[in-house]
C-alpha cells in the first residue's frame, strides 16, 4: 500500500486531543495522526500507548493499484495501558463505549430525514439494538455512540506477555466475532482493533449500505468539515451526549483540500515530452458511429456574452438546469489540479511570454454524475527554454471563457436505459482548435490560464525556499490549501483533482457493467488511456483473459470490445520512455497493421501490464510449437508405417 508520510498530505486530518475543552492541559499536548505511515505514541492523564491509522479505499491521493488481497478499507489499531479501571456494570449506563459528535444541529429535508431514519433501522438490527443515536437539537449536539467492544476487537494481554504487533499479519487476522461486557483494568495492556469498509473519508461516501449506496455524506450531514470521536465512560458521564465529561481518548477530524503530488510518485519530472506521437496511427473511433448523434454541422456553436457562472454546457433541459453546479466543479477542479507536483512551473520560467499548446484531451468518466463522460483539454506551457509546466482545463470551464462564448452541444447514445451523455469527436476537435487560436492571442481565456499558473509558480517558490538546506523556517504545507479554501466554499464538498485512468467511486464500475466478453477468465484489467488518434486519450477498460486475447471497452458502449487482440496478432510490447504530457506512463502494443498506444497512471502499473503481455504471448508460442512439433511427430509415423 502507498504511504503518506506526513499527516498534512491528505484529504482529512486527525488530531489526537489529550484533554477535553476546559480540563487541564497538563503536561501533554495535540497530535497529529499520520495516515498509512506506522504507529505513532499517545498519553493523556487517562492512557498510554500508540496507535496505528490506515486508510486504504484506493481513493487515496497516492493510491497504488489494488493489491492482490484487496483493500484494507479504514482501519484503527490502539494498544497501550489504562491507567485507571473501568467496570463493566449494565451496559446501559456503565462500560466503556466510542462515539462521536458534530458541531452543529443536522438541518435534514424530508427526504433525506427518511434515509438517516432507514440508515439507523439497519445499523439499530445488525447491533441489536446496541447503539445510542441523536439528530441534535437546542441542547445537544449530533452524536452516536456504542458499547466499544460493538465495534473493536479487543484484546486483553496480561502482565509479562508480550501484546501482538501493530499493523502485523496477527491482528490483520483477528475478526470481530461477538459483542461481550468486559472490564478494564490497570494491569492489562489492551489492542483494539477497529475496521470498517462502510466509509471513505477521501472520497467523503458513504459504502456498502443496502438500498442507498454509495451515498454522499453531505447528502446526511450537510456541509460538515469537523467532527469529535472518542472513548468515554458512560458511568463517568453520565449521558452520552456528556460524553467529553468522561472521555478516555478523543480525536478531532478535519477535511480539507490537500495539494500534494496526487500521481504518488516522487521522480523527477524535469523532462516531461510527448513520445506517443511517432508511434500512433490514425484510428477509426468507434463512438462516431451512433444512429442518435444527430446533426453535427452547428455542434460548437458561439453564444451571446453571459455573467460568469452561467452554463455553457447543453445537451437538454435537466442538464441544462444542472450546467451552473457543473461549471462550479470543472473551475474548482481546475484549481487543484494547479497542485500537481509534477505539473509545476519551475522557478525562473517567463509566465507571460510562454507559448501555450493544446497536444491531447481526455474524455474521462463522470465521477459525480452517472451515466455521462467529462471532456479536459491539456495546457502545456513553454516558454522557449527546457522548463515546461501543464495544466488542464474542463471543456465546459474552457467554453465560458471563450469569447464570444461556445456552447458545446452534447447528446445521448445507447440503447434504452444504458444512454450517457457525450460529445462528437468533430466537435471535439473544433473546439481544440479554438481554444488553441485563443491561448495564442490576448485573451481572457490565456489570462485566466496564466493567472492560475502564476499563483501556483508563487507556491512553489514558498515551498522551495522553506525546503532549502540551512532554512530555519518551518514548512507550512497547508499555505497552498489556503489558496484554494475559494474552490472548496464554491462548491461545499471536498474537492479532490481528477485522478485519471484511476478506478474510483461507483461510476466506473457502472460504466462498465456490461463488458462481460473475456471477464470471467480475466487475468488482468484496470482502467487505461487510450490513444485513439493524436490529439484523442480515452479512458478506456483494458482486459487480458486467460485464452490470450486482449481486449478495450470504450465506457457504457462496452457490449463489443472496440479492440481485440490474439495472441499470435502481436508482435511486440513495449514501455516507452519518459513521462507523457507531464505525469503518464506510456506503452504501446505492436501489430502487423498498427500499433496501439495506452498510458497509466502509475510507472509500475505500466510495467506489469508489459510483462503479463509479454508472458501471455510466451506461453502461447511455446504450445504451439509444441502442437507442431507433435504434428510432425504424427506425421512422421503415418509416413513410415506399412502400406
Amino acid at each position: 500500500m502507498a504511504r503518506s508520510g506526513n499527516p498534512r498530505y491528505s484529504p482529512f486530518t486527525l488530531l489526537f486531543q489529550p484533554n477535553s475543552t476546559g480540563e487541564a492541559a497538563g503536561p501533554y499536548k495535540a497530535k497529529p495522526i499520520p495516515v498509512n505511515a506506522g504507529t505513532v505514541d499517545i498519553e493523556n492523564a487517562h492512557f498510554k500507548g500508540k496507535m496505528l491509522f490506515i486508510h486504504d479505499t484506493g481513493n487515496e491521493p497516492d493510491a497504488g493499484p489494488e493489491p492482490p488481497g484487496g483493500r484494507k478499507g479504514v482501519e484503527l489499531q490502539i494498544q497501550g495501558r489504562f491507567k485507571r479501571s473501568i467496570e463493566r456494570g449494565d451496559h446501559t449506563s456503565h462500560g466503556m463505549w466510542v462515539g462521536g459528535e458534530l458541531p452543529n444541529v443536522l438541518k435534514l429535508g424530508w427526504i433525506t430525514h427518511n434515509v438517516v431514519n432507514l440508515i439507523m433501522k439497519w445499523a439499530r438490527k445488525k447491533t441489536e439494538g446496541r447503539l445510542f443515536f441523536s439528530l441534535g437539537g437546542q441542547c445537544e449536539k449530533p452524536h452516536l455512540s456504542f458499547p466499544v467492544a460493538q465495534l473493536f476487537v479487543v484484546l486483553a494481554t496480561p502482565p509479562g506477555e508480550t501484546p501482538p504487533e501493530l499493523g502485523s499479519e496477527e491482528l490483520a487476522q483477528r475478526k470481530w466475532e461477538r459483542w461481550e461486557l468486559i472490564d478494564i483494568t490497570t494491569e492489562n495492556t489492551y489492542t483494539l482493533i477497529y475496521r470498517t469498509p462502510l466509509v471513505d473519508f477521501c472520497s467523503w461516501e458513504l459504502l456498502k449500505i443496502p438500498g442507498v449506496s454509495p451515498l454522499p455524506l453531505e447528502h446526511i450531514i450537510g456541509d460538515v468539515s469537523a467532527a469529535s470521536v472518542g472513548l468515554f465512560d458512560l458511568g463517568i458521564a453520565g449521558t452520552h451526549s456528556n460524553w467529553k465529561g468522561g472521555a478516555l481518548l478523543q480525536w478531532e477530524f478535519r477535511r480539507k483540500a490537500g495539494v500534494e503530488d496526487w500521481q504518488g510518485s516522487g521522480e523527477d519530472a524535469s523532462e516531461s515530452r510527448n513520445s506517443a506521437g511517432e508511434d500512433v496511427h490514425a484510428a477509426d473511433d468507434a463512438s462516431e458511429n451512433s444512429s442518435d448523434e444527430g446533426d453535427e454541422e452547428d455542434a460548437l456553436t458561439a453564444v451571446e456574452d453571459q455573467p460568469d457562472g452561467e452554463a455553457s454546457e447543453s445537451s437538454n433541459s435537466t442538464e441544462s438546469a444542472a450546467g451552473s453546479e457543473v461549471e462550479e466543479l470543472s473551475r474548482a477542479d481546475s484549481q487543484v489540479l494547479l497542485g500537481l507536483e509534477l505539473w509545476r512551473p519551475s522557478w525562473g520560467m517567463n509566465i507571460d511570454s510562454a507559448q501555450a499548446k493544446v497536444p491531447y484531451y481526455i474524455e474521462a468518466i463522470d465521477r459525480r454524475r452517472r451515466r455521462k463522460v467529462r471532456y479536459w483539454y491539456i495546457v502545456r506551457l513553454s516558454d522557449g527554454s527546457e522548463r515546461d509546466c501543464w495544466h488542464a482545463k474542463a471543456a465546459t470551464e474552457l467554453a465560458s471563457l471563450c469569447r464570444p462564448r461556445r456552447r458545446i452541444h452534447m447528446f445521448r447514445r445507447g440503447p434504452g436505459a444504458r444512454r450517457y451523455t457525450c460529445c462528437a469527436v468533430k466537435t471535439l476537435e473544433q473546439f481544440r482548435h479554438v481554444v488553441r487560436h485563443q491561448l495564442s492571442a490576448d485573451t481572457k481565456l490565456r489570462a485566466q490560464v496564466l493567472e492560475g499558473v502564476k499563483r501556483q509558480m508563487d507556491i512553489s517558490v514558498v515551498l522551495e525556499e522553506e525546503l532549502s538546506p540551512g532554512s530555519p523556517k518551518k514548512v507550512d504545507f497547508d499555505f497552498a490549501a489556503r489558496r484554494w479554501s475559494d474552490a472548496k466554499r464554491s462548491t461545499k464538498r471536498l474537492v479532490l483533482p481528477p485522478q485519471f485512468f484511476s478506478a474510483s467511486g461507483s461510476n466506473c464500475g457502472l460504466a462498465f457493467a456490461h463488458a462481460l466478453e473475456g471477464r470471467d477468465n480475466a487475468v488482468r484489467e484496470t482502467l487505461v488511456g487510450a490513444i485513439h488518434f493524436e490529439g484523442r486519450l480515452c479512458e478506456e477498460l483494458l482486459r487480458l483473459s486467460a485464452d490470450g486475447v486482449l481486449r478495450c471497452f470504450t465506457p457504457y458502449d462496452c457490449d463489443r470490445p472496440r479492440m481485440r487482440l490474439q495472441p499470435a496478432d502481436i508482435l511486440h510490447v513495449q514501455p516507452i520512455d519518459g513521462l507523457f504530457l507531464g505525469r503518464f506512463h506510456l506503452w504501446n502494443v505492436q501489430t502487423i497493421l498498427r500499433v496501439f498506444v495506452f498510458c497509466t497512471h502509475h510507472e509500475v502499473e505500466r510495467d506489469e501490464w508489459v510483462q503479463a503481455v509479454r508472458d501471455m504471448i510466451e506461453t502461447f508460442k511455446a504450445a504451439g510449437e509444441s502442437n507442431e512439433k507433435a504434428g510432425d511427430a504424427d506425421a512422421a509415423d503415418a509416413a513410415a508405417a506399412p502400406a
